[in-house]
């Protein structure tokens, strides 16, 4: 007898082990609700969550229902009646017990104790802790909805695109096509692709940009460029950037191609010039007959007596006709510019020359103080003289109209590889780049004369391979400064050095 009580203690002791060794949540009740026994595991659990809801105490002998919660009281009653009166062979469930302070996630499985003689004399409740697992799950979760939410969103841009984007993987495979690639490529499934090897059949587009750039982007280049496309109701003029695309951590995903067609933007510019050309040529020619009409005049008044205010009047006639001219000049001008067609008629002369006469003309105009000019007496340069004059025109009226009384001009021609023209003026009034850059203004008198924009002058530089820059010395002193490539001349010193200055 004595020997199956050391064997059942044995056993015992063993089970308590166990029991004490789990990681899982384990208590057990009796049939009246009490707490008969509670692991290790579940004593060193609310030790270090006091705010967990579920119990209040963890004490032998208190009763369950007393120390839980609703809804968890109700609902456990209910389930541990059930399997006391053997309706419930067991319960297994995932319960929330979470709060505004914490979080507790428990999966919890509700078991029958039964005796020797098959009696229920209690239940165990086995827990195991998913807390951790179910933060996890709800940040995997708020994390696919912002992916999701932001993928939503690329779907979105892309689809409001106007310009054409193809994307595919590592493999040439087209994984995306816009609407507007669609409509471009007169996209349907299978046609377009599957991979990017089949798009020269299927666009037409020429070499290299048979496959948009992508097989170069594929291979870590950027691809830039204008191509045309033949189609059946036409050609079209395509703007091409191709680019790799790649993981934050460099890895190679593929490439992106976004297609410009700027066909329609070309035929507009194309129709804009043509409607430029025809009204300039028709301006023409009134404004001619108008001026000649006008010179004509004067000439058959010029010694009448008391005929001084139709002669002003004639005059100005005149004047405004010039002004016309060179307006739609100018106009001819800025669209030749935008469209890259920019003519130049190309001659060598000097352009201390053409400066020299460029103030001499400018100085007849004003009272202002005189122009000073120092540098290089002759700089010879290859480029069209009747623009570089007119730039040269543009700089000096413009710096001029901002000059204050007393202020002068000074001017300094240097020689080298480049020739370089240097306007410096002590300014009053607000800097002239406005007046470089602002748009032109009705005339108030037949003097006054729209200036080339900055745009314009630095186009018309920029073309002869020059540059002209615009800077300022703390806001008093404005520096313009106009550079050309130099051709071989000779020439001497107009001022000494002493002369010279900044």
């Amino acid at each position: 007898m004595e020997q199956a009580k050391l064997d059942h203690d044995l056993v015992m002791l063993h089970r308590r082990g166990a029991w004490d060794a789990s990681t899982a949540l384990i208590y057990t009740i009796d049939p009246d609700f009490r707490i008969v026994a509670v692991n290790a595991a579940w004593e060193q659990f609310t030790r270090g969550n006091q705010s967990e809801p579920l119990l209040q105490q963890r004490i032998q002998g208190t009763n369950l229902l007393e120390v839980m919660r609703e809804p968890w009281r109700s609902e456990t009653e209910a389930l541990c009646r059930a399997i006391f009166e053997r309706q419930l062979p067991r319960h297994e469930a995932m319960h929330d017990y979470s709060t505004e302070d914490s979080r507790c996630v428990l999966h919890t499985v509700i078991t029958p104790l039964v005796n020797e003689q098959d009696e229920i004399i209690g239940a165990a409740f086995t827990s195991h802790d998913f807390t951790a697992h179910r933060i996890l799950q709800d940040e995997l979760s708020r994390q696919g909805a912002i992916v999701a939410a932001r993928n939503a969103q690329l779907i979105a841009t892309l689809r409001a695109m106007g310009d054409s984007v193809i994307l595919c993987d590592q493999q040439g495979q087209i994984v995306l096509a816009n609407e507007a690639a669609e409509r471009l490529f007169q996209y349907v499934p299978n046609v377009l692709g599957p991979v990017i090897s089949l798009l020269p059949k299927q666009l037409g587009i020429p070499a290299p940009y048979d496959q948009l750039g992508l097989d170069r982007a594929i291979a870590d280049s950027v691809v830039q460029g204008e191509c045309q496309m033949h189609r059946e109701d036409g050609e079209r003029i395509l703007q091409i950037e191709a680019r790799p695309v790649r993981a934050e951590d460099g890895t190679a995903l593929g490439a992106v191609a976004v297609v410009h067609d700027a066909t329609e933007e070309r035929m507009a510019v194309r129709l804009k010039e043509e409607f430029l050309s025809v009204a300039a040529h028709e301006l023409k020619t009134p404004v001619t007959t108008l001026k000649g009409y006008a010179q004509l005049a004067l000439k058959r008044i010029a010694n009448l007596p008391d005929m001084e205010p139709v002669r002003r009047s004639l005059q100005t006639i005149d004047d405004q006709a010039d002004r016309i001219t060179r307006l739609v000049s100018q106009l001819l001008d800025v669209s030749s510019i935008h469209a890259g067609r920019l003519e130049l008629d190309i001659a060598r002369f000097d352009l201390v020359e053409v400066l020299r006469e460029v103030l001499q003309a400018e100085q007849h105009k004003t009272s202002r103080p005189p122009l000073h000019m120092y540098g290089a007496a002759t700089a010879w340069v290859d480029a069209d003289l009747d623009r570089i004059e007119q730039v040269m025109r543009s700089i000096v009226r413009s710096i001029r109209k901002f000059a204050g009384e007393g202020s002068a001009i000074e001017i300094l021609v240097q020689r080298g590889r480049m020739v370089e023209v240097i306007l410096a003026e002590q300014l009053v009034t607000d800097p002239p780049e406005a007046a470089l850059t602002q748009r032109p203004v009705p005339a108030t008198t037949g003097q006054a004369e729209m200036s080339l924009g900055l745009q314009i002058m630095q186009a018309i530089v920029e073309r002869h391979g020059g540059e002209l820059k615009i800077e300022g010395s703390n806001g008093q002193r404005l520096w313009i400064n106009l550079s050309l490539p130099a051709t071989h001349g000779t020439g001497s010193l107009l001022a000494s050095e002493e002369e010279q200055k900044p």
